[in-house]
């Protein structure tokens, strides 16, 4: 009688199912999981990357874009003030004392660049060991413009022009 409660206290500490004999069979299919994720990672990184670059190479386009209609702008200012007709003409406006605005002409394809002088105010200088001297105030506003781009930029700068004043060129406008 003994001989059979063993028999039946060894078929109930027996599994229902059949355990793999080696651990590498056990995680066979673990191995699968941890590749996929591993691929997902990866790709997640790859595409990250690729959007950073794109964002990079916008901000440098339109960084590039910003100086190129600056250059214009700038190089509209620098004509204005060596320009004479232009303060002329913006001294013999006596309604807004502005000069008309003029196109000046960029050596880069696709960017315009105008300007326009505006007469702001006279003042007497009590000059040097060559005479008095009139000093005109000017303010000028230079444009670039890139219309592909739709991209511009005004620059807004003032400048004095001496005038000794036994010179023609001193009038005054009464705007």
């Amino acid at each position: 009688m003994n001989a059979q409660r063993y028999k039946i206290i060894a078929t109930k500490t027996q599994p229902r199912f059949n355990r793999p004999k080696n651990i590498g069979q056990r995680q066979q299919g673990m191995i699968l999981v941890v590749c996929m994720l591993v691929v997902l990672v990866v790709t997640l990184i790859v595409v990250s990357g690729t959007s950073t670059s794109s964002l990079e190479e916008q901000a440098a386009t339109n960084a590039q874009t910003y100086n190129r209609t600056f250059q214009a702008a700038e190089s509209g200012i620098s004509v204005a003030i060596d320009d004479q007709d232009m303060m002329n003409e913006a001294l013999d406006d006596n309604t807004t004392c502005t000069s008309s605005t003029a196109s000046v002409q960029t050596t880069t394809p696709g960017v315009t660049a105008t300007v326009q002088l505006t007469f702001i105010d006279r003042n007497h200088s009590d000059g040097d060991e060559i005479g008095t001297y009139v000093a005109f105030r000017f303010d000028s506003v230079g444009t670039g413009e890139m219309v592909d781009m739709k991209s511009a930029t005004t620059i807004r700068q003032g400048f004095n022009r001496r005038v000794p004043t036994g010179d023609n060129n001193t009038k005054v406008p009464t705007c």
